[in-house]
């Protein structure tokens, strides 16, 4: 009978589970994103090689993403295919972790809104969630921590408190400002709701000591790596001495104005604000996706993250009343979790980082709509009726256009990438850009042979089989040190450089940001080639007296 009852139990999870995985498919081998996809593949690629992160190579964030992607290629090889996989998987993750949680407050039906709208987001953010990025993955590991406390809350058990201490410090070695957000509220939550279930009978030093030890021994053995590979004084400088002060100089963007006037005639505002599945739909002539539309849906973003950040006291207010004990319980560990997780969007509020801190938001979403819906219930049935057939009636119709924008950025990437390690579907603009700058890495240079790549194209190092002599794969602001660049071309003796002029466009021109090298290239090397598509212009760099 129990077991009847496990299967019972499962298979709406199970359904859920198989029913991300179909959603996914149209668009997880869609499109290439250089920055953060190419940043990622470059160093997984490095690390797969033998070199050692922040010894021999920078980055700012902590090391579980690069220690993953190393592991994928380790495995079955590098391919940027693999981390569209494990996307997948996270993915899928999020979407059973969002369901389970609101199954357990008590949102019935409900509880499949939030799947459903985390849907939404990845089509509407498109390729946000298309990409592995530490950010998912912090938020997964996130997920479980809080769904595990309400366990831990519930029965004692010790192995529950154990999977909150790995989760939390998965969490953070993935992210570390998510970790900050989420260990914290976390403790909180369980002391908060500890009387209410059989950790009442526990003592408070049992209590966090199960979480906290558990997640002391992953940091642990983490740190060992890093100390035993000679890392650990490069990741106590890149991570902790100068990353504050380049984020909040650097990537600093405010949140957006809910009411006022949004500057529609600025592409940047839409670039950056909006979502960017609706933005790269509107650079196709999409009728559906014109900048009045991207300014609506910012306001509908942006306010529903509001409207569940103002809820959530009355909720917890309300919770007070509740007879159910697990759901009394529940919502202690929920509701603050999900509201402080949003403190992750800053400091650069665009929207990739608010869909990155929205998912948790969808389920006190769900638990708004059903608390009023029940208000009203009792005390107008119609009413009450009246407002769920409205709320699924705007799930139908939020799906129905998602569906219909799916599709469409489905076919906007028709053709295969054809370079080695990217077995991916990209547009006209990328496969012309990366086959005419790969064919000229491969002509220019020995294979192994250093090259530099600049700013924001790191992927080429690996389709081309080509060496970065510097630590950093993007040459973006930041702890980017140009002396440091020069002097390893200088001694590397670099001979064949691919170029973008014109940096991201939440920065300024390369030239401004770092003129020393600008200088230099200009003075050292000459242009021998380019490739031009629309308004992106690439240049081909030869050290001067060198033949081909």
């Amino acid at each position: 009978m129990s077991l009847l009852k496990a299967r019972r139990r499962m298979s709406p999870v199970v359904a859920l589970a198989a029913a991300s995985l179909v959603a996914q498919l149209p668009l997880f081998q869609r499109s290439i994103v250089s920055l953060d996809e190419g940043q990622l593949t470059a160093i997984g690629h490095r690390l797969s090689q033998g070199q050692i992160l922040y010894r021999d190579v920078y980055t700012g964030i902590f090391p579980g993403i690069y220690w993953l992607a190393e592991a994928l290629f380790r495995l079955f090889g590098t391919d940027v295919l693999l981390l569209r996989i494990a996307q997948m998987g996270m993915n899928t993750a999020i979407a059973v972790l969002l369901f389970l949680l609101a199954k357990r407050l008590g949102c019935g039906r409900a509880a499949w809104a939030p799947p459903l709208g985390f849907y939404g987001l990845m089509v509407l953010s498109f390729p946000v969630y298309t990409m592995l990025t530490y950010s998912s993955a912090s938020l997964a590991c996130a997920l479980l921590a809080v769904l595990f406390a309400c366990r831990f809350v519930e029965s004692a058990r010790t192995i529950d408190g154990v999977v909150i201490g790995v989760s939390l410090a998965l969490c953070t070695i993935f992210k570390q400002n998510f970790g900050v957000f989420t260990l914290l509220p976390v403790f909180a939550s369980l002391l908060w709701a500890r009387p209410l279930g059989a950790l009442a009978t526990a003592s408070v030093v049992r209590t966090l000591a199960v979480p906290a030890l558990s997640g002391l021994a992953i940091a642990v053995l983490a740190a060992a790596r890093l100390w035993t590979s000679g890392a650990w004084p490069a990741f106590i400088e890149a991570t902790g001495l100068t990353l504050m002060a380049n984020q909040m100089e650097t990537f600093n963007q405010p949140l957006p104005p809910l009411f006022g006037a949004h500057p529609l005639a600025e592409g940047t505002f839409l670039f950056l604000y909006g979502p960017s599945g609706m933005f790269g739909s509107m650079l196709q002539g999409d009728a559906w996706a014109s900048p009045r539309i991207v300014s609506m849906l910012v306001r509908i973003g942006y306010g529903s993250a509001y409207l569940a950040l103002a809820a959530t006291p009355w909720l917890l207010f309300r919770l007070g009343r509740e007879t159910n004990a697990r759901v009394h319980a529940t919502g202690r560990v929920v509701l603050p979790c999900s509201a402080l997780f949003f403190l992750g969007i800053f400091p650069s509020a665009i929207w990739s980082h608010l869909a990155a801190v929205y998912p948790p938001l969808l389920i006190v979403l769900a638990v708004v709509a059903v608390t009023i819906s029940e208000m009203l219930t009792r005390n107008w049935q119609r009413m009450g009726d009246g407002l769920r057939v409205v709320a699924w009636t705007m799930v139908g119709v939020g799906l129905a256009f998602c569906v219909r924008l799916e599709r469409q950025l489905s076919v906007s990437f028709p053709n295969a990438f054809d370079l080695p390690h990217a077995s991916l579907r990209v547009g006209e603009r990328e496969l012309a850009l990366y086959q005419a700058a790969n064919k000229f890495l491969l002509q220019c240079a020995e294979d192994g042979e250093p090259v530099l790549v600049l700013p924001d194209m790191p992927l080429l190092y690996v389709t081309s089989g080509r060496l970065n002599p510097t630590p950093y794969d993007l040459i973006i602001p930041g702890d980017v040190r140009e002396t440091d660049i020069l002097e390893r071309m200088r001694a590397t003796n670099v001979r064949c450089v691919v170029f973008n002029p014109h940096m991201y466009v939440q920065f300024s021109e390369f030239e401004k940001l770092f003129p020393g090298l600008s200088s230099y290239l200009k003075k050292e090397f000459d242009r021998v080639g380019a490739v031009v598509v629309g308004q992106t212009e690439w240049h081909f760099l030869r050290r001067k007296g060198e033949s081909w």
